[in-house]
This record gives structure tokens, sequence and C-alpha cells, in this order.
């Protein structure tokens, strides 16, 4: 399988620009929306502000899966201060899962990890999933390019 993780933050009072001068650790900026900015493809503006984060090694297999979870674990949990003081709400880790084959299990998080959030008690933590299925090609061309990024 193939795991691509996405760290969405959300707050009707949140300031993803403030936010982005302090934050700490590996990411990398997918999407800033700023209260009030016009929505694209509906009429209206937003009511919130979101900003979208991928750790810097964007998808990971079965191999490293577990390092990846930890270090966006980590950037959670090292950030929760500043989270708080730019008025972030809720914190989505967002799953896309891709897999070969006729069934598809996994794990979110190990037990340990679920307990270093549940210590977050300002911030709503939800787990969104998407799965999709991959052809053999697919699978096998990303998963090399995966092994090259997280290689040893």
């Amino acid at each position: 399988m193939i795991y691509r993780i996405t760290i969405s933050i959300y707050g009707k009072d949140f300031d993803p620009d403030a936010l982005l001068k302090e934050l700490k650790g590996d990411f990398i900026v997918e999407t800033k929306i700023r209260k009030g900015a016009k929505k694209e493809y509906i009429d209206g503006n937003f009511e919130f502000s979101y900003l979208d984060l991928f750790h810097s090694k964007i998808r990971s297999t079965n191999d490293y899966i577990g390092r990846h979870e930890e270090s966006i674990v980590n950037l959670v949990i090292d950030n929760y201060p500043i989270f708080i003081k730019y008025g972030v709400n809720e914190i989505d880790l967002f799953y896309d899962i891709y897999y070969q084959g006729f069934q598809c299990n996994f794990e979110i998080l190990d037990s340990v990890m679920i307990k270093k959030l549940s210590r977050l008690k300002k911030i709503k933590i939800s787990f969104p999933i998407s799965v999709y299925k991959v052809t053999k090609r697919e699978m096998s061309s990303w998963s090399r390019d995966i092994e090259k990024e997280w290689g040893w």
C-alpha cells in the first residue's frame, strides 16, 4: 500500500500566515485559504481559514508508514501551543490510501500515537480516509520513487 497524509488545519479565527512564521518541522505547504476569501466553484466566501500541509516526504509505503506517522504526530504535538495561539480549532490527518489487489486492510496510527494525540484537548482531531485502487504498474512505479525518497 501507499499512504499520503495531509495535515489539514482549520479555524474561524485562525491566522495561517502568522502560524507559518512560527511553525516548526519538516513540511510542505499545499493549500492556504484565509477567512473571507472567495470560493472558486460556488458562490460565497470562506467562513474559516485553513491550511493543508504535507510531510516533506509526501508518500510512504508499509515499510515507512510508522516513521511517516510518527513525524506527523510529532509535528502536531510540537506545534500545539502555536496552533492554540493562532486560533486553530480542528486538525484533520487526512489519509489517502492507494492499494493494488482485492482487499485493503490498514491501521491508522498505533495506540501509542493515538494516546499522544488524545492529550491535545483544545483541538478536535479527526482521521478522514479515502481509498483508491491502482494498477500494478502504478504501485510499482510509486513504490520505487518512495524507496528512493525514504531509503536508508
